[in-house]
């Protein structure tokens, strides 16, 4: 088994990837992103636009779903919080999930306010080395 973890939408997610560009983070924000050859394994982070659904399909029937391919530290966890905000500017929800591949063992939910969204809830959620059981951080914006 292998760990996968995705993001999960309504709508259509757009691809991240810094594995060849690295971005400039002032003050928690992405203010320029800095073209380079290489990259810097411990800053590496792909959201990929997934096109086989089988794994995902076990656990969502969400009709978009973005993979991800990183490296925890704060800065990407950052990166990704900024990422979900941009997102719930126009759907309601997107989830996150964490789980192997091939278990189809209960997925535990958790929610949370966009507005209470921090890197500590992406550190929870796909920051850990181990994990136990499937899970999903559903984030979601009030009106």
């Amino acid at each position: 088994m292998s760990y996968y973890r995705f993001f999960a939408s309504d709508k259509e997610m757009p691809e991240f990837d810094n594995m060849k560009a690295k971005p400039i983070i002032v003050d928690g924000e992405v203010v320029a992103i800095n073209f380079a050859n290489g990259f810097d394994e411990d800053t590496a982070m792909r959201i990929v636009k997934e096109d086989d659904f089988c794994y995902a399909e076990k656990f969502t029937d969400k009709k978009y779903v973005n993979y991800l391919e990183w490296y925890y530290n704060d800065d990407n966890a950052q990166l990704i919080v900024d990422y979900i905000k941009a997102l719930l500017a126009d759907r309601f929800t997107v989830s996150l999930f964490n789980t192997w591949t091939d278990d189809e063992s209960e997925l535990f939910i958790k929610k949370v306010d966009v507005n209470d969204l921090s890197i500590e809830d992406i550190k929870e959620i796909w920051g850990q080395k181990f994990f136990e059981k499937n899970e999903c951080l559903v984030v979601f914006r009030n009106y």
